[in-house]
């Protein structure tokens, strides 16, 4: 878009620089996602503040990609930040990237969840932010999994038929 290569990262990161454009913004945070180094993590953070939702998740994701495991403190912090509302970005970066360190957030975001009524229940493919973290705390196995599924028995009506179904073909018996 708009003469950028965009296997450059330098010239991608001085587009962003140069532009207030909101789609040109997400669209190098999204080809950031496949080329960007250490080099783009200062501006990737400081897209999450953009206003538009669309550039703050694939900024965040773009992060993701870069950072990888190293990234752990970062997706806890942001996860936990009332300055983020896109928490399902966060929730899955957990899920793919870090160990157990992060399994009381993950625990505290399905509180909060069930902590009010669910008026709007996001999906990424099959997966809600509930299963998202379930999935993790299953992975890592912490001692949080278990106060999870207290939880999700407790609040069983509250699931997603979605949830539920995957709830029962993944971790049988629980519900």
């Amino acid at each position: 878009d708009a003469g950028i290569d965009p296997d450059d990262e330098d010239a991608l990161l001085a587009a962003a620089e140069a532009t207030q454009d909101a789609h040109l913004a997400w669209e190098i945070s999204i080809m950031l996602q496949q080329v960007g180094t250490r080099k783009s993590i200062a501006f990737l953070k400081q897209l999450m503040q953009y206003p538009k939702t669309d550039v703050k998740i694939t900024s965040f994701g773009a992060l993701a990609s870069i950072l990888g495991a190293d990234g752990q403190d970062f997706y806890v912090e942001t996860l936990d930040s009332p300055k983020y509302p896109e928490k399902f970005s966060a929730v899955r970066a957990i899920r793919d990237h870090c160990d157990a360190r992060a399994a009381s957030s993950a625990l505290k975001r399905m509180r909060k969840i069930f902590s009010r009524p669910r008026e709007a229940v996001y999906y990424n493919g099959a997966m809600t932010e509930v299963t998202t973290c379930l999935e993790y705390l299953q992975r890592v196995d912490a001692a949080e999994r278990i106060e999870a599924l207290e939880l999700i028995r407790r609040k069983i009506a509250a699931l997603e038929p979605k949830e539920r179904g995957w709830i029962q073909e993944n971790i049988p018996g629980v519900i």
